[in-house]
């Protein structure tokens, strides 16, 4: 099927041009609206015929009159970013949309059965565009087809500037994800504090993995880590008391895994070997991988990544 042209077709920069995407975008936001991204979520024009690609709404403020304005833009997804191309359809200079995002780039976006998910914008850096380029052109062929226009101090340039879309960090979403995965790492805490070890259930998914070895423990799967955690603790110290401190979160998978860092202080008294106790600490981070379930989030994996010791 024939795609884009590979020079910029005479006519292209004409007003009509500009009506018709105007237009026809309209229609794309009224459809995906009505039916919350069952019709319009996808784009099968050109090389998209063959190979549909998602469709989300922008919304964008305009930077002169204020007002509230929304474009249906193809997107690819990037963990839990969401990468947009300023093309135009090939048009010889940015869209409205971009200047108003780099004016204002705190907004939202609408995806299937997602109204109103907040997100900053950004454009992509060098880097970041020569990574995401051979992506966003597998995704729709067409993006490589885009004529060739010249500019001052820019000649030989594709229109098309790749932006990221990052989720707001502050949104209720978030806030209760970070919520709940923090609760998930206290539970932990509690189950090896107070010798409860079947809380573990609630922490880990029955296929995780759990590394203890830099601590002098064992490397294995759940099921038996939590059987050799409830045989050799209560022999090696019976009064244990863990602080966890700070936590680091990075969404991935459209912010259904996580990696966490967790800071830990470890402080456990043990025997002496003279008829006393003595205090023995550990410091460190619990390296978590989060998953979402329908049980809620739970972890993956975990390395307990040892720091310092101190009475040993």
């Amino acid at each position: 099927m024939a795609g884009l042209p590979k020079e910029k077709p005479e006519g292209l920069d004409k007003p009509i041009v500009a009506t018709i995407i105007k237009y026809g975008a309209k229609a794309n936001v009224r459809a995906f609206r009505l039916t919350n991204g069952r019709i319009g979520a996808k784009w099968r024009i050109g090389a998209g015929w063959r190979k549909p690609v998602p469709v989300l709404l922008l919304d964008h403020v305009g930077r002169k009159s204020g007002a509230r304005f929304t474009t249906p833009l193809l997107y690819l997804p990037d963990g839990s970013d969401l990468v947009v191309v300023a093309s135009q359809g090939g048009l010889p200079r940015n869209p409205q949309w971009f200047h108003n995002l780099v004016a204002t780039p705190d907004t939202t976006v609408a995806l299937p059965r997602e109204r109103a998910r907040p997100v900053r914008a950004r454009v992509a850096g060098p880097g970041e565009r020569a990574l995401l380029w051979p992506r966003l052109v597998d995704l729709y062929a067409d993006f490589d087809e885009l004529p060739v226009v010249d500019g001052p101090g820019d000649p030989g340039r594709r229109p098309g500037t790749p932006l990221r879309t990052e989720e707001h960090p502050w949104t209720c979403r978030s806030l209760s994800d970070r919520a709940e995965i923090t609760d998930a790492i206290t539970r932990y805490t509690l189950a090896v504090d107070e010798g409860d070890f079947d809380r573990l259930d609630t922490v880990f998914t029955p296929d995780a993995h759990i590394d203890y070895t830099e601590s002098g423990g064992v490397v294995d799967t759940y099921e038996v880590v939590k059987a050799w955690l409830a045989e050799a603790l209560p022999g090696f110290s019976r009064h244990r008391l863990h602080t966890v401190g700070q936590i680091a979160f990075d969404f991935t998978e459209g912010r259904d895994a996580a990696e966490v860092t967790a800071y830990f202080h470890n402080p456990m008294r043990i025997s002496d070997g003279r008829g006393g106790e003595r205090v023995v600490e550990v410091g460190g981070l619990y390296r978590h991988s989060f998953v979402r379930t329908d049980a809620g989030w739970r972890s993956r994996r975990l390395h307990e990544q040892v720091v310092w010791t101190r009475g040993f």
